[in-house]
């Protein structure tokens, strides 16, 4: 990702910061969906991106998200297969202490 995109996905509106971030990582981390659990936003703490309904990010649950945190704190990422969906996909999944709060954002 370039400095530009990045910028972009950061001054981004909340409501767009996951097609934004997905959109700037689509060529360097090929994706089918995108998930945010935040802990530090109350209106709207799980958000994500991907396909129509019926496809894997309109199916991602707070619990398969939240199984997620434990192993991504510890090193700041996960990656390797997890249930998402309903299924086993492969997951690239980040944390962060940035906020107030911890936030974890998976890709699968």
């Amino acid at each position: 990702m370039d400095l530009t995109a990045a910028v972009d996905v950061i001054r981004a509106p909340l409501g767009e910061i996951l097609p934004r971030l997905s959109d700037a990582l689509s060529e360097t981390i090929p994706h089918r969906a995108l998930a945010e659990l935040s802990g530090n936003c109350p209106h709207s703490p799980f958000k994500t991106h991907g396909h129509p309904p019926g496809d894997p990010a309109s199916a991602i649950t707070t619990v398969e998200m939240a199984a997620l945190s434990p192993a991504a704190r510890a090193e700041g990422s996960r990656q390797g297969p997890a249930r998402m969906a309903g299924a086993e996909v492969p997951v690239l999944a980040l944390h962060s202490d940035a906020t107030a709060r911890a936030r974890c954002s998976s890709l699968s």
